[in-house]
């Protein structure tokens, strides 16, 4: 394994670790599922007809791709994975996700990063969400909405949800702009989304006191 090397940056402004793997035939898990693709490396599915090279790679190097397949199919921590040709790169704020994957895979680490002590941060501060597509294909964010220190004021309830509603990069249920207009107290959490960083940024600037966890949404392809 090679030497882990020490960093002071977040890789994509979020994760603390990586860690890479040499793994020919790896980018099958573009065109198959983790279940998918263990099912066919283990002959479940023919191997019959044309096959890409992509395929050839990944039956070649059949026990360690089947060894990494089922390792994430039994994987609960958060992650995220990159996949470039041969090297499936993993980004984690789990230290000890981090040591077992070197662990797991020593024999084939390409490379692996850690976080100089200064760097380390309360990662309760870093709030995402991981999922395989936005919402609605558009929405980087979920933002929890605090209508109760507006209470009372309905006149500027009606003036902020009536703004949300005309800005085209919000995305606000009228059941939730109910909600908002007459809720003073806070027990039920509801939510909107928002496209990306430039309208969360004039959602704060308008009434940054109604807005409660903001939580972005992190599109991981595994």
């Amino acid at each position: 394994m090679l030497k882990q090397q020490l960093t002071n940056r977040k890789f994509y402004s979020k994760w603390l670790y990586k860690v890479s793997l040499m793994m020919p035939g790896v980018s099958i898990y573009r065109m198959k599922s983790l279940s998918e693709t263990i099912d066919f490396l283990e002959g479940t599915i023919s191997h019959s007809g044309f096959m890409s090279g992509t395929v050839e790679k990944a039956l070649s190097n059949k026990d360690d791709l089947l060894k990494l397949s089922k390792f994430l199919l039994n994987l609960n921590s958060e992650y995220f994975q990159r996949i470039e040709r041969d090297i499936i790169d993993f980004y984690t704020n789990d230290a000890a996700l981090h040591s077992l994957i070197e662990n797991t895979f020593t024999k084939i680490v390409r490379n692996s990063f850690v976080p100089r002590d200064t760097l380390i941060e309360e990662l309760d501060s870093n709030k995402y969400i991981i999922c395989k597509k936005l919402p609605h294909n558009r929405y980087k964010f979920k933002v929890y909405l605090l209508p109760h220190k507006l209470k009372h004021d309905y006149g500027e309830k009606n003036r902020y949800v009536e703004w949300l509603q005309r800005n085209n990069k919000v995305s606000i249920s009228d059941r939730t702009v109910h909600w908002f207009k007459i809720t003073d107290w806070y027990w039920d959490r509801r939510y909107m989304y928002v496209e990306d960083e430039q309208s969360l940024l004039l959602v704060r600037m308008r009434n940054p006191t109604v807005l409660g966890r903001i939580y972005e949404y992190l599109v991981c392809d595994k």
